[in-house]
């Protein structure tokens, strides 16, 4: 009688763990689809730009340029279209299309947006407004690159300059340390080394086409022409019977020339 009451415990015991064991992949599959639906947007934005470092580091860039467009998406979700959260994504978005995938028009364009944010953006009272210089300073920096890129050059030295003007002010000001400040020089010196170089570059690639342009005619052709013009040899005449002309008339010099026998 005993056994036969242990007997139904035992088995439906066993059902349970067999049915435990069979759903748990299915169960934790399902729970983390719930907790990827039902996450706050702030966590899925720290979670897409913890991605999006991970993906550039392993230079996976198509993966981190979709990560970083999430979060551009997620940011103005969660802040508003007016606060300067969104112009930094912007510009961390415009710095992921320089560097990682060398597209510099789709990087300007969002550096651009996210000047027109900053310019228009609403800074609440108590937040610390070293944060906005410090993204206004990526902004120039990444406007000045961007601009570099597309031989802009008067533009890029113009955003380039704000950048470091503002970041000697911040520093003057103790909003950023001493090593903030020496690493945002040595990036923006870099990229004006770079502007110079290109348009040493450029300029000396339009000196030389325009000193071959402009080279003094010879002869009364351009250097164009005569690099052109094809050579031509002027033959002296010598057809057959010309040339029957000229032996006929020597046999009768020399035939004259000769002494008549007596």
């Amino acid at each position: 009688m005993h056994e036969s009451q242990e007997s139904p415990f035992s088995n439906h015991l066993d059902e349970i763990v067999a049915a435990v064991s069979l759903t748990a992949p299915e169960k934790t599959a399902s729970t983390l689809m719930q907790m990827a639906v039902f996450q706050p947007p702030r966590e899925k934005l720290q979670l897409c730009e913890e991605k999006a470092k991970s993906y550039s580091s392993r230079h996976e860039y198509k993966k981190a340029i979709q990560e970083l467009v999430r979060c551009v998406a997620l940011t103005r979700i969660c802040y508003g279209d007016a606060h300067w959260k969104r112009a930094e994504a912007h510009i961390n978005l415009a710095r992921g299309y320089l560097q990682l995938k060398g597209l510099s028009l789709q990087a300007k364009q969002h550096a651009e947006k996210a000047k027109e944010i900053l310019t228009n953006a609403v800074v609440p009272p108590y937040d610390d407004h070293a944060e906005v210089f410090k993204c206004s300073i990526e902004l120039f920096h990444t406007l000045g690159r961007a601009s570099l890129a597309l031989q802009k050059f008067k533009e890029a030295a113009e955003n380039l300059t704000k950048a470091e003007t503002l970041s000697k002010e911040l520093l003057q000001c103790g909003r950023i340390s001493q090593e903030e400040w020496m690493e945002i020089q040595a990036r923006t010196k870099l990229s004006f080394a770079h502007s110079l170089l290109l348009a040493a570059a450029l300029r000396s690639r339009e000196s030389i086409c325009h000193a071959v342009l402009i080279q003094p005619p010879i002869n009364g052709h351009s250097a164009c022409a005569q690099l052109t013009a094809p050579t031509t040899t002027t033959q002296p005449e010598c057809s057959s019977a010309h040339w029957q002309r000229r032996t006929f008339s020597e046999a009768l010099a020399k035939r004259s020339a000769r002494p008549h026998l007596l």
